[in-house]
């Protein structure tokens, strides 16, 4: 009389169902291998209970001696487990964080375009966090903000919606323009943090009183300055690049983190003076560069570099 060990048919029969299952989630373009194993695990119980049901049928028979052995149990303690396993992470709220994860992918999308009339604003403070900026000084009367982002998303549209929420907040006081740049949201999960980067370029008026404050050690900023009439201000955590065309009228007061080193470029800088290192807790070093009649201040503070190069005669 054959016997008929539990579990062997039921065990192949799940196996050749996950194998086409994941052959077509391969080759159908939106996977969803997750979501068939969290849907139909059940299967695998269903199978196992109909294959002892039908042997202890046929047993009474004489056809078949029903016989369990060490895998058999082993796998029904597998299952039963999984199973629990399964409905207590469904309750926690695991397995949509699993599933989120899992389909998280890189977007890259812009963030939507800004454009701030100044009629009767004298003076603009910018204030950035989480993303590098890039300033240039236009003539006109309205400030233009770009932006593009790249955005940790389960879809391309999730990202788009994500960037919209980095638009720049803006606020009017008087004569004054307070904007406010902020990093593209995110949601982090049990696995990783989901935030992304961002970048930022900002069209600003040359003859509008401007304070630049940028909180991010791995911030960057770049000025690209064609022309200046009015003071410019830049206090930032990261490092600073300004490259400054030949004919300005300004003076660069530059103060860096030291050493010397750390004021770099091709322009010339004058008056460079270090910290005693053994005075200061955080020593730093300052300089200057004049152009033309330096007429117009541009004052940078940096907790790392500022690096100042004049562009080359078109």
């Amino acid at each position: 009389m054959r016997q008929w060990r539990v579990g062997s048919f039921s065990m192949g029969l799940i196996l050749v169902l996950l194998g086409v299952g994941l052959l077509i989630d391969r080759f159908s373009g939106t996977p969803q291998a997750l979501e068939l194993v969290l849907n139909w695990w059940p299967l695998a119980l269903i199978l196992l209970g109909a294959e002892i049901l039908a042997v202890n049928f046929l047993s009474k028979n004489g056809q078949f001696i029903l016989k369990y052995d060490g895998w058999s149990i082993l796998l029904v303690i597998v299952l039963f487990c999984f199973c629990l396993g399964t409905y207590a992470f469904s309750y926690t709220g695991v397995i949509p964080q699993i599933r989120e994860a899992l389909s998280i992918s890189e977007h890259s999308c812009a963030i939507p375009d800004q454009e701030i009339d100044l009629a009767g604003i004298e003076k603009v403070t910018l204030s950035a966090r989480g993303c590098d900026l890039e300033l240039h000084s236009i003539s006109g009367e309205k400030l233009t903000i770009l932006g593009q982002a790249t955005v940790m998303a389960s879809s391309a549209e999730s990202a788009r919606k994500l960037a919209k929420q980095a638009e720049a907040e803006v606020k009017k006081v008087g004569d004054r323009l307070f904007i406010q740049i902020n990093p593209v949201p995110g949601h982090g999960n049990i696995f990783r943090s989901n935030r992304g980067s961002s970048g930022r370029a900002i069209f600003i008026p040359h003859d509008l009183h401007l304070e630049v404050a940028c909180s991010g050690y791995a911030d960057d900023i770049k000025l690209n300055l064609d022309s200046l009439a009015a003071p410019w201000s830049v206090e930032s955590k990261g490092p600073v690049r300004v490259n400054l065309a030949r004919d300005l009228d300004l003076t660069l007061s530059g103060s860096a983190i030291w050493p010397k080193e750390n004021l770099t470029g091709n322009a010339d800088w004058e008056n460079v003076a270090e910290e005693d290192a053994s005075i200061s807790p955080h020593p730093r070093v300052t300089g200057k560069i004049t152009l033309g009649q330096g007429r117009w201040p541009l004052v940078i503070f940096s907790e790392q570099s500022i690096e100042a190069n004049l562009l080359q005669v078109q």
